[in-house]
């Protein structure tokens, strides 16, 4: 759209600020062709120290689409002395001024004036500005207008991409005029114009306009956007002012949740960006975060649900505020919690709870605080399941360190499987050992190893003690007539 280009010359080329080649008699002459008369609008607030007035604030502006000033709504009052002061301080002629508003109060006083001046008054530099704000102000108007009925010719399926390429194309200029024409200091000040009518002024008119038209392409194509690129600086003013009043009322509310210093912390940070009046800096999926993180908040003041340590948690779980300061300050919650539970089998339900619980909770958003990570539900799930992992490991190398602590105690008898199998069968079936049959094979295999096996096997073992041959009963006898003798013999002195 050629239309386009105009900018591209007032940035890089001939229509330049700085590099163009104009006179001031051709500036002039570019306004009387569209402006018969040269009329000023000033709107000025004064105050009144010591009897006298002084200028508090004066704004000014001229070639563009002014209000006339309604002197039957707000009649004139007072006596006139600040108006006389005006124009004393202004040099402007009583006969100049073609309508005015006047209203003096006791400390302070407003005016507004429409005043006709001289195209021949105008000095080089005034004609400048005004060249550029008149020329930006007929470029946007057939921008706008072009674009509509462009858009009236697109298929579909074409519209996406014809709005997103010119929106690429605005914003590409919007970063060349504050990366490389306007001062960083300026920044914050891009609506606001000196009144000495310099280069930087002239730059701030022509971001003026660029932002309109994006402002312009939000309001009219909002849906075909591409939301990964900033929002206009005009609809962050609109948005701000459009939701002070819900987020002083939540941040309220925060102020008196008792929350700990640090999830504090980290639960008012989507509310400073969501303040934060920067050019370039907030994408829309910034700020479509923001506001469903706002109206969560905010739903919970109105229903009174308590902001509280848990109360909190959740909602920033479910509005999938996926921050890594929050992700670490979550699972170090979770942690210090099974810190407090002995057994693994507590700590394994206690994950088991909030795993549950990660994929059953609903979520208030499909957009995500940071667009570059994983959303919150998917890093949380990845983080319990390794720690559901390593717990379950942790009990099996437990287990396998029991049984080696178990193996290296066992005592070495000097005796055969058959045998012992044999005395054991003994023990019980005389009734000289409590509890069944399997408990005291279980005991002896896990506490006692023979001369030939350093693990006896629960089967064998069992196998052994209902199948016993003659040569195992005659080794036994042998042994127990041993013990016999022993103890005959105990307590003798020798």
């Amino acid at each position: 759209m050629e239309n386009f280009n105009a900018f591209y010359r007032m940035l890089n080329g001939d229509l330049g600020p700085v590099t163009n080649t104009m006179t001031r008699q051709h500036y002039l002459d570019f306004l009387k062709k569209r402006f018969q008369d040269y009329d000023r609008y000033l709107s000025i607030s004064l105050i009144k120290k010591n009897g006298a007035y002084h200028i508090k604030e004066q704004r000014e502006t001229s070639f563009c689409e002014i209000l006339p000033v309604s002197q039957e709504e707000n009649p004139l009052k007072g006596n006139h002395s600040a108006l006389n002061f005006i124009c004393r301080e202004l040099d402007i002629s009583t006969g100049a001024i073609r309508q005015c508003c006047v209203a003096e109060y006791e400390q302070y006083a407003s005016l507004e004036l429409m005043v006709s001046d001289k195209y021949e008054n105008l000095s080089e530099h005034q004609a400048k500005f005004y060249y550029y704000q008149v020329f930006c102000d007929e470029t946007v108007a057939e921008i706008k207008e072009k674009m509509t009925n462009s858009i009236l010719e697109q298929k579909e399926n074409q519209i996406k991409s014809f709005i997103q390429k010119y929106q690429a194309l605005v914003n590409g200029y919007v970063q060349t005029l504050l990366l490389d024409l306007i001062p960083s200091q300026e920044h914050n000040s891009l609506f606001q114009l000196s009144e000495k009518y310099t280069t930087t002024d002239v730059y701030k008119i022509i971001y003026q306009s660029l932002d309109d038209i994006l402002h312009f392409l939000e309001k009219s194509f909002g849906k075909y956007l591409d939301t990964s690129f900033p929002v206009p600086y005009k609809s962050r003013l609109l948005i701000a002012a459009m939701h002070s009043n819900r987020l002083s009322e939540v941040l309220n509310h925060l102020e008196w949740s008792n929350l700990d210093y640090v999830l504090h912390d980290i639960v008012i940070t989507p509310f400073h960006r969501l303040g934060k009046l920067e050019p370039i800096t907030i994408t829309y999926q910034h700020q479509q975060y923001d506001l469903a993180y706002l109206q969560a908040f905010h739903e919970a003041v109105v229903d009174e649900k308590p902001l509280d340590h848990k109360g909190v948690l959740m909602i920033l779980w479910c509005m999938n505020y996926n921050s890594l300061k929050f992700f670490n300050y979550l699972t170090s919650q979770i942690s210090r919690e099974l810190k407090t539970l002995d057994s693994i089998g507590e700590k394994l339900e206690k994950l088991y709870y909030y795993q549950k619980l990660g994929n059953q909770l609903p979520m208030k958003t499909e957009f995500s605080y940071n667009y570059q990570l994983l959303p919150l539900k998917k890093q949380m799930a990845i983080w319990l399941q390794e720690e559901i992992s390593y717990q379950k490991k942790k009990a099996k190398y437990s287990h396998y360190g029991f049984l080696a602590e178990i193996e290296n105690d066992k005592r070495q008898l000097k005796m055969s499987v058959a045998q012992l199998s044999l005395f054991v069968r003994a023990f019980f079936e005389t009734g000289l050992v409590d509890g069944t049959r399997h408990e005291l094979l279980q005991f002896i295999t896990r506490h006692y190893r023979t001369d030939q096996q350093e693990t006896i096997s629960f089967g064998s073992l069992k196998g052994k003690y209902y199948k016993v041959d003659t040569g195992t009963k005659r080794a036994v006898g042998r042994m127990m007539k041993r013990m016999l003798a022993h103890i005959e013999n105990a307590g003798k002195v020798t």
